[in-house]
């Protein structure tokens, strides 16, 4: 998440943006008062961007890709 704020940060400006997560952890970053350096720096990162983190569970996530579905994939 971070890789793609400081990449294609250009691009959202001071849009507002909404990530969506499996992580729940990730929910509440922003507001954690013991962090490592580095995870300093990526809250100074977020903090450069109007970003809301929702959680959404595994089970409502129904957006998946094929390395997830493996399982059921068929080899001919």
């Amino acid at each position: 998440m971070i890789h793609c704020f400081k990449t294609w940060g250009h691009y959202i400006g001071f849009k507002d943006v909404v990530v969506w997560t499996n992580n729940v952890t990730l929910k509440y970053f922003v507001i954690q008062p013991k962090l490592s350096s580095k995870q300093l720096k990526w809250q100074d990162t977020l903090t450069l961007f109007n970003v809301d983190i929702w959680h959404k569970t595994g089970k409502e996530n129904v957006v998946f890709d094929v390395l997830s579905c493996k399982h059921q994939l068929k080899v001919v």
